[in-house]
């Protein structure tokens, strides 16, 4: 038992240790970037040197090309990134949504939530940062209901709405659903 608590301890270090030099690695890659070191080598972005140099993909290399330049302009974060108290992941999510109101409340989520979890609260949280933001004709093009009759007669609805029109729809087809017929094909709904 004890030697299992020695090699898991071994192993949140050696995991701190890498998030440590994760941080170094980050840093390193915004001043290459601010630095434009990056085209000297001719690469057409920072980005794309990571891919070449490193052998990152592209997507990933973009990423870590974000956070540093982001960094700097979150000290609570690069301070908890820096002593391994939050991962690049948690990291790399709480940047996406990261204000110098919200930095404080994000990093302590950060140092408690799992990274899944908190990749997940994130994306929903940039959801509602984009959904205020959004200017009425903005919403007009994301709302959308499409449907067509299949060939065997039934009608296919595909909506996507805020959710307070989506709450009205789902109450006006609960509704309509009385109405029909008690034999009709149409009692039954995958909503």
């Amino acid at each position: 038992m004890n030697r299992e608590i020695t090699l898991g301890d071994e192993i949140a270090a050696l995991a701190a240790q890498l998030e440590a030099g994760e941080y170094r690695l980050i840093t390193k890659i915004g001043e290459f970037d601010a630095q434009g070191g990056y085209a000297r080598e001719g690469a057409l972005s920072c980005a794309h040197w990571l891919s070449y140099r490193v052998g990152l993909g592209l997507g990933p290399a973009r990423e870590k090309v974000r956070v540093a330049r982001l960094l700097p302009k979150f000290p609570l974060i690069a301070q908890a990134f820096e002593a391994a108290r939050v991962s690049y992941s948690k990291v790399r999510a709480i940047t996406r949504v990261a204000t110098p109101e919200n930095e404080a409340l994000l990093v302590e989520m950060a140092t408690s939530a799992p990274a899944s979890v908190l990749e997940t609260l994130c994306r929903r949280f940039r959801g509602v940062l984009e959904a205020e933001r959004e200017t009425p004709e903005e919403a007009d093009e994301r709302r959308r209901v499409v449907f067509h009759h299949t060939d065997d007669g039934r009608l296919r609805l595909r909506a996507q709405l805020d959710a307070g029109e989506g709450a009205r729809l789902l109450a006006a087809l609960d509704l309509a659903r009385f109405d029909v017929p008690a034999d009709s094909p149409l009692t039954t709904f995958d909503v």
